[in-house]
């Protein structure tokens, strides 16, 4: 019973982790691209 818990709370939480990446890499590159349009108007 405690390894089986122990697996899901390490599983719920490097799936967590899985998700914030993916949402910081979408952030970044909206960011990036906001960036980018802020210059070629600045251009």
């Amino acid at each position: 019973m405690a390894a089986e818990r122990l697996l899901i709370s390490l599983l719920t939480t490097h799936f967590q982790v899985m998700v914030e990446s993916i949402i910081d890499e979408k952030n970044n590159r909206m960011a990036f691209s906001l960036y980018g349009h802020f210059n070629q108007g600045l251009l």
